[in-house]
């Protein structure tokens, strides 16, 4: 079963059932229906008997006429008995014997039982058996003055009760190679037209993984809501993974790029170093190639980071924390330590509380006010606010800065994204939003940025 094709599958399944419910059918036809036909035929003795005793009439010898020669006439007491041509002998396997006293006058008896073997017995319904058969035997003594010495005798074959249902059957058997080929023919059909279009989806995925284009969407042309489902769902599939390919991509360049020029910068510096006998100039290339490694272990340790966050590999301990107090203390540290000529503005009277991560809390606020610093203009402002608003908590970071062109607003939660020469800056890593981001998603708060170029930026967590 498990190498079979899912049609195959269908079909055989539906061979099967079919099967099954032709044979509980002919099952069932042949129980209830053997019961109900003998029950037929019993009932069919008894009204054939006793609808015979409206054709017999006697005639005394002076009432006599014989103006219908289809009937029958016999001696009878001192007249005669007149048997009317609708007198039924014989009908269905049903045969009719009139007796007068115990001999028989009309009629046949199959059995050849005598009244003197098999007694009458008046409206008696009884099963006896003769060479091996078993008959059904109905006597009836006409009450009527004249004809009280008549017994009619319906005698029936058992057989003759499954006669119909043996013809049914055997049709049945004829029918049954053409009602399974229908239903293999019918499986296959159905299953045929049901996964046609998973065949189509299936080709056109395979163009598509062939030719590496991930720009492409399947079409499918049937218009069953499963297959609507399945072909949004592929697509949307193959929206991520093309969004995560040129994501990678995008994120080996940039790292390559991050790392190419620290690695240069070491390299050169060393050359340089090498050729100088001077002290001091050893040590002017030594400070160079500290910040540099520096620089390169910073991005090392953000990428694990990312890398970690990602694939849930670090466990992150959550606990209750004051925000209030940790961005007053990383406003006042971040203030000491750029020393800019920046005036900074604090607004966070009130004691919120949040459950999380200290350490990446810590960050994701000192990357924001740092990033507010680092391209914020001398003699400018930054502004912090920790407010509430809507039964949500809310950390708004502003600088008076160079700000963000609208096309680039959208990109900057990117790894390494650089909205313009003017923002790179050689200390950093390019991954300080990313991180915020990062940092945002693992505690499943919300981010927002505005910006206008020339006039700031403002950043926004709603815890």
């Amino acid at each position: 079963m498990k190498t079979r094709t899912i049609k195959a599958k269908i079909t055989l399944w539906f061979f099967i059932l079919f099967l099954l419910l032709l044979a509980s059918a002919l099952i069932l036809l042949f129980f209830i229906g053997n019961s109900i036909l003998k029950s037929n035929t019993r009932e069919q003795l008894l009204v054939l008997v006793e609808s015979n005793i409206e054709e017999l009439e006697y005639h005394s010898p002076g009432s006599l006429l014989k103006d219908d020669e289809t009937d029958t006439f016999v001696p009878y007491e001192k007249g005669f008995l007149e048997i009317d041509d609708d007198f039924c002998a014989y009908r269905d396997g049903i045969y009719i014997s009139l007796y007068y006293e115990e001999t028989l006058i009309f009629g046949s008896n199959p059995i050849q039982a005598s009244p003197d073997t098999l007694s009458f017995e008046h409206m008696s319904l009884r099963e006896i058996n003769f060479e091996k058969e078993k008959y059904f035997v109905y006597d009836f003594q006409i009450k009527d003055r004249q004809l009280n010495k008549l017994w009619l005798r319906g005698i029936v074959n058992e057989h003759e009760s499954t006669s119909l249902l043996f013809q049914i059957s055997q049709i049945a058997l004829f029918a049954l190679p053409i009602l399974i080929s229908f239903s293999i023919f019918g499986g296959y059909f159905i299953s045929h037209r049901i996964l046609q279009a998973l065949d189509d989806i299936c080709t056109q995925a395979n163009s598509i993984t062939s030719g590496s284009d991930l720009s492409r969407q399947i079409q499918i042309t049937h218009e069953s809501l499963e297959t609507r489902q399945l072909t949004d769902t592929f697509n949307q599939m193959l929206e991520r993974l093309k969004f995560s390919f040129e994501t990678e991509k995008q994120f080996s360049s940039d790292v390559s790029h991050e790392l190419r020029t620290p690695i240069s910068v070491i390299l050169a510096e060393c050359e340089y170093a090498l050729d100088e006998t001077d002290t001091e100039e050893w040590k002017d290339a030594l400070h160079v190639i500290s910040r540099q490694g520096q620089k390169m272990s910073a991005l090392i340790e953000e990428l694990l980071t990312f890398t970690r966050m990602e694939r849930g590999t670090i466990k992150f301990d959550i606990q209750k924390i004051n925000l209030t107090e940790l961005v007053k203390e990383i406003c006042t540290e971040q203030s000491q330590i750029w020393k800019k000529d920046i005036a900074l503005h604090l607004d966070a009277a009130e004691d919120f509380f949040v459950q999380a991560n200290s350490m990446l809390l810590t960050r994701l606020i000192t990357n924001l006010v740092s990033n507010a610093y680092k391209y914020g203009k001398v003699s400018g402002n930054l502004w912090v606010r920790l407010y509430k608003e809507n039964d949500q908590v809310i950390l708004a970071v502003q600088d008076d800065g160079i700000g963000i062109a609208k096309e680039d607003l959208p990109f900057i939660w990117n790894r390494f994204y650089r909205a313009d020469n003017a923002r790179t800056d050689s200390k950093s890593t390019g991954l300080g939003l990313a991180m915020v981001q990062q940092i945002a998603d693992f505690h499943h708060w919300k981010t927002n940025a505005i910006s206008q170029l020339g006039s700031g930026s403002t950043f926004f967590i709603f815890f």
